[in-house]
């Protein structure tokens, strides 16, 4: 009997496990420019591998329009950790670096609000 218990608790462990290694985020694209790409890599890495948003047109990989908010959401496979580096390319070949975002943690992310936080970030440093 103990044997048994064990071995249930064992096995609901595992499962939770797997289940908690698939995570979803909402790309928001709440500024002007439009998303052409959305790719992600290991932090430090040069290994990027594009985002497949669904609810995009063409396979995915595809813009999210300026001007008014669209979104997408994507389902990441966490397995080897939670922090990626999330690069977003807009239409107007200007990019965007998000370093160590934490996929497990966060559920959403507003592109224009973020292209704005570095916007700022970068005007400081300047001065």
């Amino acid at each position: 009997m103990r044997c048994a218990l064990v071995a249930a608790a064992t096995l609901l462990i595992f499962q939770s496990v797997e289940a908690s290694s698939e995570q979803y985020v909402n790309f928001i694209n709440d500024g002007d420019s439009s998303v052409v790409a959305i790719e992600m890599a290991t932090p430090g890495s040069e290994h990027w591998t594009p985002v497949k948003l669904s609810g995009v047109i063409d396979g995915g990989y595809v813009s999210l329009e300026g001007g008014y908010v669209g979104q997408a959401m994507t389902k990441i496979h966490a397995d080897s950790g939670c922090m990626y580096d999330v690069r977003i390319v807009f239409a107007n070949h200007q990019g965007l670096l998000l370093e160590g975002l934490n996929v497990c943690r966060t559920h959403a992310v507003h592109i224009g609000q973020q292209w704005r936080r570095a916007l700022l970030e970068s005007t400081r440093a300047s001065t």
